[in-house]
């Protein structure tokens, strides 16, 4: 039996052990963003407002020689607001928008911070701080401190080193070590005083408090039931909602369903499918990594197609 046709038949499994469950969101017109032949979307989060943050690589002015990083600030009608130009060989592969407006990126050896209208306010050199070139693998921020994730590798037992900065990224320590991430990400989350890490290549969330210390874990790898995590390594990416439901992004299956912070089971949110808009595989996401964005009320859910370069969204169904 090939690979291929395992694969196939384990997605089916799937698809029946949830056909029970209705879903509460469903697919509808993607958002896409102009970036050129070469450019590229590399990861999304979302800022104070509700608009969606798109770090993306594209061609400076139109000039194919002339590559360049920085920032689309994108409404939810998918009009592009602004675009932000990084500097100093910063690339924005993880970024956070904070409550007060200040957005944080991570990438290429540094973090920085930048003001609401994109002017670059502070910086630190994290491949100096770590004594070793340090791959951002994950990124979050609270009203004090920065939390950003670093690894070093790219296979299924990658693992990511968390570390702990004040807000003006200084007092930077490591607080969790050698955490499971495939391909060199591990998503986070900060529920009040709870650290959420989405150790995806051991199918499961591992919690801590905001010093490092492990207080709980939940989930398990399951490939019939609909409760667990399923394919190579999820959950891949996590987000909150204002109400502090957890939801989980499943790579492989394209999944996406509900908890509770202590990983009660709330239900099926749906599935990002690729059929309808690039003739792909049935379901989505054939990648380890989904960056994902929920809206505060839950009721639209971002995910970018990291294959197709565009932002694909679920929509609560009325």
């Amino acid at each position: 039996m090939t690979l291929r046709l395992i694969f196939a038949l384990s997605l089916l499994v799937l698809r029946m052990s949830a056909a029970e469950q209705v879903p509460s969101h469903r697919e509808i017109d993607p958002i896409r963003i102009q970036l050129g032949p070469d450019g590229e979307m590399l990861t999304i989060a979302m800022d104070r407002k509700g608009n969606l943050l798109a770090g993306v690589k594209f061609h400076l002015n139109g000039d194919k020689s002339r590559d360049a990083y920085g920032i689309k600030r994108v409404g939810v009608d998918g009009r592009v607001q602004d675009t932000w130009v990084m500097t100093g060989e910063l690339i924005p592969k993880m970024i956070h928008g904070c409550d007060d407006g200040e957005v944080y990126v991570a990438g290429n050896g540094y973090v920085a911070a930048f003001d609401e209208t994109g002017c670059e306010i502070r910086r630190t050199d994290v491949d100096k701080l770590l004594g070793y070139k340090a791959l951002a693998s994950g990124l979050y921020v609270t009203d004090k401190h920065v939390f950003a994730t670093f690894g070093s590798g790219g296979s299924l037992r990658a693992t990511e080193e968390f570390w702990r900065f004040d807000r003006d990224l200084t007092g930077g320590r490591q607080i969790i070590g050698r955490q499971y991430g495939c391909c060199g990400h591990i998503d986070l989350e900060v529920i009040g005083s709870r650290l959420l890490v989405a150790e995806n290549s051991r199918h499961r969330v591992n919690i801590f408090d905001l010093n490092g210390g492990k207080l709980n874990t939940w989930g398990a790898r399951d490939r019939v039931g609909i409760e667990g995590f399923a394919a190579c390594c999820n959950p891949c990416n996590l987000d909150v909602d204002a109400q502090g439901t957890v939801y989980t992004f499943e790579s492989g299956i394209g999944r996406v369903k509900r908890y509770t912070a202590d990983g009660k089971y709330l239900g099926l949110v749906g599935y990002v499918d690729t059929t309808k808009f690039d003739q792909g595989s049935r379901l989505a996401a054939q990648s380890c990594y989904i960056p994902s964005e929920v809206s505060p009320d839950g009721r639209r859910i971002y995910v970018m197609d990291v294959r197709q370069h565009f932002i694909r969204v679920l929509e609560r169904s009325e």
